[in-house]
């Protein structure tokens, strides 16, 4: 009897072994980060490339566009390189790293010592249709042609793999199964150690097909995996290749490994890989739920925060400043704003020039919200004690004349007790974005281009500032009004502590609270200026995808924004009189008619 129960147990021992052999090593979904999904590492380095053109060698790769399933997101490889693949400086861009190299602790990168066989699968797109697969563009690699892995396309989307150095490319054809030009095209490869001959395959799938095809088939030499001390990067050479001049310009999402160390059920099925694939189409998705803004000014119609109805305390001419301007306050101008028919805050009329100190010709209007109080106004003293915030919005000097450079002064966007004890945002000389908390100022430095240089063009902004981190807890964002995807343009180590307490107003477009000259105003257009904050936590400092969010809902309209109200009849409030609200009113009028 105990041999028979001893001999069930070794049998369940090694089949519980065998059915974890093929298992799911690591998984980066891409949806709000770059966390693997089993371990929850995060990227150890998210990488620029100094030697990329302006202004790719400022843009690192990120959480970027609307990924595979169209409601997730997935990885931006496309903002920081020009063209893809191998040449020029042009070429050279940045890459996403996992572990270091090291032996050890790296749960996405160590996972691919020893693998007797493995599957790897993912989606790619170039997101453009200017842009298509070129030579020896990096999707992934540890120990670049080397002892490792390489996954990388050739011209017009030629798949080609190294495994322990050994290559294998798709014949040369007049089309490929491959190219990604604009599209998303799931690639999923397997290789058996275990076997000599066909250990080697490449398959393919889109979001519309059923299944999966097996488009070529391989024989490279068998054996496991060699182990190395190298670090996973994506797309790109880099990590122990700083020029990166291979890059994927384009998106990756939903990329898996599955893998065993000890024979080939590494290898998945074409049914089992094809499950994958549409689960990662057909996954349900929905957007990290983000607390509301403290205060939200749209500027839509008037100056008011929509989030508690506070409007101005006051709206300031300034006596000092030249005929007219000395009579012309700040306004909101219908149909200026970011948003089509929505208004903007208008200062261009309240000043000469912006940002120099000469005189009289800077001096301008301002707004206030608030009052010289502890009081509960809802713009002002909200902004005490917060422990982390995000402010975003849109800025545009709404004049091809205006210039950004040549400010001998820093132009106030907005602020709270400027220079001291509080908060206040800049923009500085030639376009650059500063800020100030407790009374020390960080600065975007000095650069060949600025990312939020707004002469006549709408760019949005984002601030976030996170005193419970200990790193790079003060990040600036930008995009132009078309781009899809925020830029991270700076980030660095900004340990000031929750902003501090104070009584003073909140000032838009001057530094009109504390300077009754006001000489220091910004003349353009400002909308949609956010606050959120945490007095608690890190929450407040926004992730790229929320600031993403926020950033499209700002101008993609909606049934129901300002100046785009449901019409008469339109009973299910998507802005459009038609059948489906006749069939809505029907079924009302049945319902209220039904025999009793």
């Amino acid at each position: 009897m105990k041999k028979l129960t001893f001999t069930i147990i070794l049998s369940l021992i090694f089949t519980a072994a065998a059915l974890e052999a093929g298992q799911l090593l690591w998984h980066l979904p891409f949806d709000v980060d770059t966390a693997e999904a089993v371990s929850g590492e995060l990227a150890r380095e998210v990488k620029t490339n100094d030697n990329a053109v302006s202004p790719y060698n400022k843009q690192a790769p990120g959480i970027g566009p609307v990924g595979v399933n169209g409601k997730g997101r997935c990885l931006d490889m496309s903002v920081s390189m020009a063209q893809m693949g191998s040449g020029d400086g042009s070429n050279y861009g940045g890459w996403v790293t996992y572990g270091a190299n090291d032996v050890g602790g790296g749960n996405v990168d160590d996972v691919f010592n020893g693998l007797q066989s493995f599957t790897l699968m993912g989606w790619i797109n170039t997101g453009d249709p200017n842009i298509t697969p070129a030579e020896n563009a990096r999707i992934l690699l540890r120990d670049d042609n080397a002892n490792g892995l390489t996954v990388l396309l050739n011209e017009g989307g030629r798949l080609k793999v190294a495994v322990n150095g050994n290559w294998h490319a798709m014949p040369y054809a007049a089309s490929y199964p491959f190219d990604c030009t604009d599209k998303w095209v799931f690639v999923a490869i397997t290789y058996d150690g275990t076997a000599s001959a066909g250990n080697l395959k490449f398959y393919r799938g889109f979001k519309d097909t059923a299944s999966v095809t097996l488009e070529d088939t391989g024989d490279i030499p068998a054996g496991a995996l060699a182990s190395n001390d190298r670090q996973l990067v994506i797309g790109n050479n880099g990590g122990m290749n700083d020029t990166a001049d291979k890059g994927f310009k384009g998106l990756i999402d939903e990329l898996r490994l599955y893998g065993s160390y000890s024979d080939a059920t590494g290898v998945l099925s074409s049914s089992e890989i094809t499950n994958y694939k549409n689960q990662d189409v057909e996954k349900p998705w929905q957007d990290t739920p983000i607390a509301d803004p403290l205060w939200h000014l749209p500027f839509d119609a008037d100056m008011s925060d929509i989030i508690s109805g506070e409007t101005p305390s006051l709206v300031l001419t300034n006596p000092s400043a030249p005929a007219p301007y000395n009579e012309q306050p700040p306004v909101v101008t219908a149909e200026a704003g970011v948003r089509y028919k929505g208004g903007a805050l208008d200062l261009r009329n309240t000043m000469a020039f912006m940002g120099a100190v000469s005189g009289e010709n800077c001096y301008g209007g301002a707004v206030r919200y608030g009052t010289k109080d502890s009081g509960s106004g809802a713009v002002d003293d909200v902004l005490s004690d917060l422990k982390s915030f995000t402010l975003m919005g849109w800025l545009n000097t709404g004049d091809p004349l205006v210039s950004l450079s040549g400010m001998s002064s820093p132009a106030r966007l907005c602020l709270r007790e400027d220079y001291a004890n509080t908060f206040a945002v800049t923009m500085n000389n030639g376009g650059r974005l500063g800020i100030a908390v407790n009374g020390q100022w960080k600065i975007l430095p000095y650069s060949n281009t600025y990312p939020y240089t707004c002469t006549d063009e709408w760019v949005y902004f984002a601030i976030t500032y996170d005193s419970t981190a200990a790193d790079n807890n003060l990040k600036f964002y930008s995009a132009r009004r078309n781009d899809g995807y925020p830029v991270m343009e700076y980030a660095a180590n900004f340990n000031q502590g929750p902003i501090s307490y104070s009584e003073r107003q909140f000032v838009v477009g001057n530094n009109g609270s504390e300077s009754t000259s006001a000489d220091k105003g910004f003349k353009g257009l400002m909308d949609e200026l956010r606050l959120f904050g945490s007095y608690d936590d890190g929450s407040g400092a926004l992730p790229p995808t929320a600031i993403a969010q926020f950033k499209q809902d700002d101008w993609n309209v909606k049934c129901g924004d300002y100046g785009f109200m449901p019409p008469e009849g339109d009973i299910n409030g998507d802005c459009i009189v038609d059948a489906a609200d006749f069939a809505e009113m029907a079924a009302v009028w049945l319902m209220d008619n039904r025999p009793q």
